[in-house]
Formats: C-alpha cells, structure tokens, sequence
C-alpha cells in the first residue's frame, strides 16, 4: 500500500495552518478552573493522573480490586502519560479524562466480578452477531436503528453500554438508565451542537464504543493523546484480538440480563480492530457501509472539535485535523485488510448513496445475504421508524475540512485508493 507522510509522532502531516477556536463556557465552569489549577499551583492533588490513584478510587468505588490480567496496565499507562503531558487541558479537562478512565477502571472490576474472577467463566455463546461498521458520516446510525427495530435483534442499549454489569442490589437497571440520563444532560448542557452532530438516546440503541472503552484499546479515547495512540497504531495484532476477547466477554455478561435470537452492534471502532472481531466471532455477519472519505474526516473533526470545548483552554482545528486524518487513516488501512483477506467473504458492502436512496431495499439485502429470519412485520416497523425520525431531525450538521485547515489533497494516500476501489463519488 502507498505510504504517507510522517512526522515524529507517527501523525500524518496534513494540516498546514493554525487555527484556534475559543470555547464559550459558563462562569461556573471558568470558575472551576480557575480555582483546580491554582489549587494545583500550589501543589494539592487534584485532577493528577497517578496510576495508584486511579486503581484505587476504581477499587474504592466498587469494592472490588480484580481487574483481570495484568496487560491491561499498557495501555492505561500510555493514557495516563498523554493526559498527564497535556500542558493544554483545563482543570476541568482533566476532571473529565480522570473520570473517564475511573469509570472504565471500575467497570472492569465488575466484568471481571461478574464473569467469575480471573478465570473468565462466562457459559454464553453469542449466535450470528450482526455488526455494522463504517467511518462516520456513511449511514451507520440509520442502518443500525432500522435493523434493530427486528423484535429478534438484541441491540445494545445506550445504558448498558455505559455500565455493562447489573448491581448487586435490585433496580439496577433503574440505576444504570438514570446514570445514562443525567450523563446525556450534562452532555448537551455543555456542547448544545452535539445533539445535531451525534444524537445520544440514554433509553435507546447506540454504538457500543463504550465497552470498548472498558478494553483501553481503542481510537476514539477523547483527546489529543499523541503518545497513546502512536502505541496503539503500532500495538501486535494479538494485543487488539485480545481487546476483543473483553468486549466479547461484555456481550455475554449482557446476554445473561436479557436475550434474543441475535446481537446488532455498530461502531466505527470495530473498523480499527475488523480482523480481529471477525477471528473471535467466527460466525458474525458485517456490513460495511462506504461514503466519500472526505466527508467522514470532516464530520469526525467537527465532533472532535465540539468535544474538545469541554476540556481544552483553545480548541486548536489544525491540530484536530491532523488527529484524525490519523484516525481516518488507520480505520481505512485496517477495514480495507479486512475486506482482502479470507474471512472478507462475511462482509457485505453497502455504499451511502444506496443506502440513503431505498434504505429498506438495502435491509432486505442484508437479510437475505446472511439468512436472518424476514417477516412481513418488519416491513412495517422499519417503515415506521423511518417516518418518526427524519433526516436532520435536530436540524442539519453542517461542516467542511477547511475548517481545519484541511482540503481534499491533504487525505492521505491510500484512503483516495479506497475511494477509488469502492468507486465512490466525490461530495
């Protein structure tokens, strides 16, 4: 494959100019900051990213100390050192990194409760999963949501993906939905535009980046993390099947709560890892939807950006746009090797345009290229959510990669190649 050009980090180098947004935050959140990073200043320690310190309040927060084989401290060292180096993080950024990888850390030690400890011991076979992946902006948030409203699919729900174990205690679905709830809240309370970019239902199906999250292996950790993500782009390939092996031992955890014939799942994630998925679920079904890679990059650095006012002093765009030409880079590289190799026979390309043109034409294809059962009820169901949610619903997400300093003669090399391969036409 054709190379392109790095920089020391590993980034490629694509953005050429410098560009900086200012967040626009309330007074309490200037406040915060203001009084985290003189307590800082003067030495208390808050907001600091000591690994004992996030092991243990992971531990004091469940009660629990397992966390399973110890290979997971490689990549939440690599996170802990980015966070830590990241001279641009606001206190409150720093707040929100601790919290989130808190929140896996603890999450792992209930899975590893829940599973039986160290010995992994999880009698549940998943049956048939079907995943869709794709990048950003190609259709898989419309594709996933009509084929989850199969009364025989098992999507995962926005909540579990937040917290995949039941409590010990009764109501803690209740629990876990409320949690949801209040997360999404604070989310749109914070960045207003986000329900445009990426709608968020805490009741409802969403992708299920989170439990792989709770792996420590994955490229949509927030931030600009240079040094994590140059370890993960180059981590062995047994180290990215074993990420699945935990996101595969979550499902079956899921399963016990609540069952059905067979699991839909989507997240642009599952491209970075596509060969992997597909050696630990020897039987799942793909479907891989296809757009213009340019619109996926630019789509990505607007999230990207609207996320990155939470948490940083400036938002800088350039830098945005050089990240995720990385990313986008790495999904493309690694879906592609996916689709050439043997088991590509189990992935059903689908291109936008299709899709968006007759989208139930293209789930009866789904249906019948993988032999899941097809009834006349379904025609309706997906009729129906197809007219309660319309396209821009919450009104239209507009971006473009000049925003970030970026033009269509920045995209690496190889993602034109796919776009060529796959014929797609430029937007």
């Amino acid at each position: 494959m054709t190379r392109v050009s790095r920089g020391a980090t590993g980034a490629v180098q694509c953005a050429a100019s410098t560009l900086v947004r200012q967040p626009s935050l309330p007074f309490r959140v200037r406040a915060l900051n203001g009084i985290g990073q003189a307590l800082r200043r003067w030495g208390a320690n808050v907001g600091d990213f000591s690994e004992v310190s996030v092991l243990r309040t992971a531990q004091r927060r469940t009660g629990l100390s397992d966390f399973g084989d110890s290979d997971y401290l490689t990549p939440l060292r690599e996170l802990l050192a980015s966070y830590d180096s990241d001279t641009s993080l606001t206190f409150l950024g720093r707040l929100i990194a601790r919290g989130m990888l808190e929140h896996a850390l603890a999450n792992r030690l209930r899975i590893r409760e829940a599973a039986g400890g160290s010995a992994g011991v999880s009698p549940e076979t998943i049956v048939r999963p079907l995943f869709v992946v794709g990048l950003p902006r190609t259709g898989t948030t419309l594709l996933y949501n009509l084929l989850a409203q199969d009364p025989a699919a098992r999507p995962l729900m926005f909540w579990e993906s937040m917290t995949p174990t039941a409590p010990r205690s009764g109501r803690g679905r209740d629990k876990r939905i409320r949690e949801a709830e209040r997360t999404v809240a604070r989310l749109n309370r914070m960045v207003p535009e986000l329900r445009m970019i990426h709608e968020m239902d805490p009741r409802g199906p969403d992708e299920c980046t989170g439990l792989l999250f709770n792996t420590l292996v994955c490229p949509f950790f927030r931030g600009r993390l240079a040094r994590y993500r140059q370890w993960l782009f180059t981590a062995a390939q047994q180290r990215i099947t074993e990420a699945y092996r935990e996101y595969r031992e979550q499902l079956q955890i899921l399963q016990r709560q609540r069952r059905n014939e067979h699991w839909v799942l989507k997240s642009p994630s599952h491209l970075f890892g596509l060969g992997s998925l597909l050696e630990v679920f020897p039987d799942a079904a793909v479907v891989f939807t296809h757009r213009d890679p340019a619109q996926a990059l630019a789509s990505l650095c607007s999230l990207t950006a609207a996320l990155d006012t939470m948490s940083y002093r400036g938002v800088d765009l350039a830098d945005v746009g050089r990240r995720n030409c990385a990313i986008v880079e790495q999904l493309v590289l690694r879906g592609q090797a996916a689709r050439h190799a043997p088991h590509g026979s189990r992935i059903f390309d689908v291109k936008y345009e299709d899709l968006v043109r007759d989208p139930l034409k293209i789930v009866r294809l789904v249906y019948e290229r993988f032999g899941y059962r097809y009834t006349p009820d379904l025609e309706h169901r997906w009729r129906d959510h197809l007219r309660d949610n319309p396209q821009h619903k919450h009104g239209r997400h507009r971006y473009t990669l000049e925003e970030f300093g970026l033009d269509r003669s920045h995209l690496p090399l190889l993602v034109e190649e796919y776009r060529k391969e796959l014929e797609l036409p430029q937007e």
